[in-house]
């Protein structure tokens, strides 16, 4: 189902932030003061345990612009998927219906566990490089890989301009199933940089 996005961006949340002007004292401070927050908002956010102390490190900006769910939907989180967005067309072109859309998302798991699918009504089908994706216990599983998308939705059924927002229902092996409301991100910044269907070799 189709939720339109009535934002003045659609589809995209920006965290800003205002800088003291150029005289006002201890600005570096304040600044590494800010970055300092950031981090231990990453941190909180479930992506500490594997990001946070490690060289590679989570944007703030791409981690609060997608969805966010735990699972099992009841009782304590053994899985957290964070960051969770369809890939849209790149302004201001339209994905046809009909076409595929990556799907991408951060996940981290407590114990071993596995995506065993991904689907939405808003799409006739789904698929899954390998078949399903591996989520080890207490490592970051980032469903860009090989410079790849791993999960595709397929056959879109109406046109996607970027902006939109559709159910989208992930099936776990162990942590269950759960649908969440995903935005359909236009592939423009900060998200030019992920790969479009166009570049993935199939799976």
């Amino acid at each position: 189902m189709f939720f339109p996005n009535t934002d003045e961006t659609p589809g995209v949340v920006m965290a800003e932030t205002t800088d003291p002007p150029e005289s006002a004292p201890r600005q570096g401070g304040r600044r590494r003061g800010r970055a300092l927050a950031a981090v231990a908002v990453i941190c909180a956010l479930g992506l500490g345990g594997v990001a946070c102390g490690r060289a590679e490190t989570v944007s703030l900006r791409r981690a609060i612009n997608g969805a966010d769910t735990d699972l099992p939907a009841t009782g304590k989180a053994t899985v957290k998927v964070r960051n969770i967005f369809v890939l849209g067309p790149t302004p201001p072109a339209v994905m046809p219906a009909g076409s595929d859309a990556p799907f991408y998302a951060l996940i981290t798991s407590v114990r071993a566990d596995r995506l065993l699918s991904v689907t939405s009504p808003a799409f006739a089908g789904s698929r899954i490089t390998g078949g399903s994706v591996p989520a080890p216990g207490g490592e970051l599983v980032d469903l860009r890989a090989a410079g790849r998308p791993l999960v595709m939705l397929t056959g879109s059924r109406q046109a996607l301009r970027g902006g939109e927002n559709i159910d989208v229902t992930l099936t776990f092996e162990r942590a269950g199933r759960r649908t969440v409301l995903v935005p359909v991100m236009p592939r423009q910044d900060p998200f030019d940089t992920y790969p479009t269907a166009a570049l993935t070799t199939g799976g």
